[in-house]
This record gives C-alpha cells, structure tokens and sequence, in this order.
C-alpha cells in the first residue's frame, strides 16, 4: 500500500502529474466524452446482435414446431387430415421477457460506459465546483488581508498617501495585465515571424505610422546596424532620422524623414545600453490574417527631445 502512494505522490510532482490536477476538470470531461462515444457505439453493435439473436431464436422455434406437426402427422398417416402449413419466423412472435433474456447480455458493456460516462460528467462538475468554493475562500482572505492593510496604511501615513500608494499598486497591475494580454495575443504570429524569416511581413513604424513590406530579418539587420553605429567611434546618440536611414538601408524600402526626427534622440548612456534593447518586436495579424510587426520601444524615455 505503502508503495502504490509512493508511486501515486511521485506522479504528482511531476510536470505531468501537476498539469493533470490543474486541468483535473477538463480532463473528466473529455474522458466523459470518450466513454459516451464509445457507449453509442456499442449500442448500436448490441442491438444489431440481438436482432440477429431474435431472429435465430424465430427460426428455431419455427424449425421445432413444423418438427412437431411432421411427426405428428405421420403418426396419424392412416386418418384423414389436412396438409399442415409449414411456420416460418414472421409467424412467430417474441413476448418482451424471452426477448429481454435473448439480448440483455449484449446492453451490458453499453450501460457500463454509459455509467462511467456519467460518473465522469458528475465529477468535473465536483471539481470544478470544489475549485471555485476555494478560489472565493482564497478571494475573501485576500480582501480581508487588503482591507486590513489598507487600514494599516491610513494610519500610519494618512488618507492621502495611501491613496497614493493604493494608485500606483493599480497603475502597475494595469500595466503587467496589459503586456500579458499583448504577448499572449502576439505569441503565435511571434512563432510565425521567427520561424519564417524568408517571408515578407507588413512592418509599421510606430511614430512616424510609416509603413512597409518586409522580412523580419532585414529588421534584425537594420538594428544590429543601428547598434554598430552607436558603437562606432565617439557616437553615443542616433536621431529617428538616422535610425529611419538606417532600418531604409536595410529593408530596401523608401521612408519618409520626420520632421521631428532630428531633434528626437536616442542616447547611449552607458557601455551597456544597446538600441536592441529599446526595441520592442510588437507582433500582430493584419485584417487579412497575415503576419505583421510594429516597430515599438521599451519606455517613453526611449527617445529623448535634443533641442
């Protein structure tokens, strides 16, 4: 007994056993899926069985009864009777017990899977019942551990600070929500790009909207590109306007120079800043489903106005 736990815990600490539990409703639902599936499918095979059972079973008493009347005519050869007529099996006829005898064996495994099919249903409704009991448990600790906190914060720093606070804790989780939601949404046409860099792409630049037919990896030259100018010589700062010269250069398309392109910056602070880094790959679907790419940057302070 002591081993068959043993087995079952070290299941459960697996990346398997953890994604089962997690997913414990789901799964009951697809195997009540498959176990009602597979029900239909042998009632069918039961009941064409028990068809053939039936009409096996006429045959036979048809068989037995002209049988019977034969030798029984022929005991009587030496009187006078009339030629008997042979019965067949539509003359025969089945009461509901004989034919629930003949074919009960045949609905067993059907009433089985259905049974399970059931059970399964039954209990991802539990689970997933038992999982929402718990998250609205969790859920109102939490609101009591907020409320207390935030009762703790009015006390000690005063209404106004804490609103403070209580703003920029909004704020953030606002903001993780929205880059989370952006790289789900983006995470499938991000495989399409990295994986098909011979295919052209509908690429924007996001401050001058300018935008252009290329591959994805003209945009990595051109930024590696940027990022050796950078690194050439004294140079530690690059205008849009040389950073749209540059991704021009290196897509082969025609782009417009802003008017404020000089005048916005990109300054390399330090050894270990890199423009690779300020960019962002922001990956989309177009309206005709097709792969696209904005040209966005990592924070406001990307670009800098230089008078």
């Amino acid at each position: 007994m002591n081993t068959i736990t043993a087995i079952f815990k070290a299941i459960g600490d697996t990346k398997f056993g953890r994604w089962s539990v997690r997913h414990a409703p789901q799964i009951s639902i697809a195997m009540g899926g498959l176990l009602g599936a597979g029900a239909l499918a042998t009632t069918v095979i039961g009941t064409k069985r028990t068809c053939e059972q039936i009409d096996a079973e006429k045959i036979r008493r048809a068989e037995e009864i002209n049988a019977n009347a034969k030798k029984s005519q022929g005991e009587n050869s030496g009187k006078t009777q009339e030629v008997v007529k042979q019965v067949t099996k539509d003359d025969i006829h089945l009461g509901v017990k004989d034919t629930v005898k003949i074919g009960w064996k045949n609905f067993v495994l059907p009433a089985a899977l259905g049974g399970g099919s059931l059970a399964a249903f039954i209990g991802a409704y539990k689970l997933e019942h038992n999982k929402t009991i718990a998250l609205v448990g969790r859920l109102s600790a939490t609101e009591a551990t907020l409320l207390a906190t935030n009762n703790e914060l009015i006390e000690k720093l005063g209404e106004k600070k804490a609103e403070e606070i209580r703003k920029d804790v909004r704020e953030t989780i606002e903001k993780e929500k929205a880059a989370e939601k952006v790289e789900q949404t983006s995470s499938e046409v991000q495989q399409v790009t990295q994986n098909n860099n011979g295919d052209f792409v509908k690429i924007t630049e996001v401050i001058t909207q300018q935008e252009f037919m290329s591959k994805p990896v003209n945009l990595e030259l051109a930024i590696a590109k940027a990022d050796s100018y950078l690194s050439g010589g004294y140079m530690n700062e690059m205008s849009l306007n040389e950073w749209l010269a540059i991704l021009e250069e290196a897509t082969g398309k025609e782009l417009k120079r802003s008017a404020i392109g000089e005048n916005l910056v990109f300054i390399k602070k330090n050894v270990n800043d890199t423009f690779n880094d300020a960019v962002r790959r922001a990956c989309y679907l177009t309206p005709e489903h097709e792969p696209g790419i904005w040209i966005e940057y990592r924070d406001k302070n990307t670009w800098i106005w230089k008078d």
